[in-house]
């Protein structure tokens, strides 16, 4: 939600929690294929195409989201995230919402779930991951993920197709993509 890339694409979104996106031009590359710069390049075309220019973050939010990032809290402490910024815990909670398009809540959710996709690798069991990620136990990462993923985590992984990568597309990077 802080993400460059799903900051260019909020304002196609126009608050909804999904749309679909025209994907006609874009060259994406075979199903089979794992390579990052192909997927990152695909994706920055997709982002190109919507002609939208990346929304600015408050500050106070994106300094938010990367202490969130860095410290991974178990839960959250909306008073003291609140006081480090200087806002309310009510304008926090409103503000947050209002820049990133999800309430704090999810947002360390997404966090913790995406440092489960960071731990994964072939054989390792799904209650090792939640523990590693942070999340209370196994049927948590599970809830956690059918709810952001509509399928459960064995199932991608039964599937065989199932393939993280591990690549990033920061705001110059995006740029070189889209040329």
């Amino acid at each position: 939600p802080d993400s460059v890339c799903w900051r260019s694409l909020k304002s196609v979104t126009a608050g909804m929690a999904s749309t679909d996106l025209s994907l006609t031009g874009v060259g994406l590359p075979d199903p089979g294929e794992t390579d990052c710069e192909a997927m990152a390049c695909a994706l920055a075309r997709v982002i190109s195409q919507s002609g939208h220019a990346p929304v600015a973050l408050d500050d106070r939010i994106a300094g938010i989201c990367r202490k969130l990032r860095a410290e991974l809290p178990e839960r959250l402490e909306l008073n003291s995230l609140a006081q480090s910024v200087g806002l309310s815990s009510s304008r926090l909670t409103h503000l947050f919402r209002q820049e990133t398009g999800v309430p704090l809540r999810r947002f360390l959710l997404h966090l913790k779930i995406n440092r489960a996709l960071a731990f994964w690798e072939p054989g390792i069991s799904v209650s090792r991951l939640a523990t590693e990620a942070g999340f209370y136990d196994q049927p948590h990462l599970v809830r956690t993920a059918r709810d952001m993923f509509d399928a459960l985590p064995s199932a991608y992984v039964a599937a065989g197709w199932f393939n993280v990568c591990r690549c990033g597309i920061d705001d110059q990077a995006l740029s070189d993509f889209s040329r």
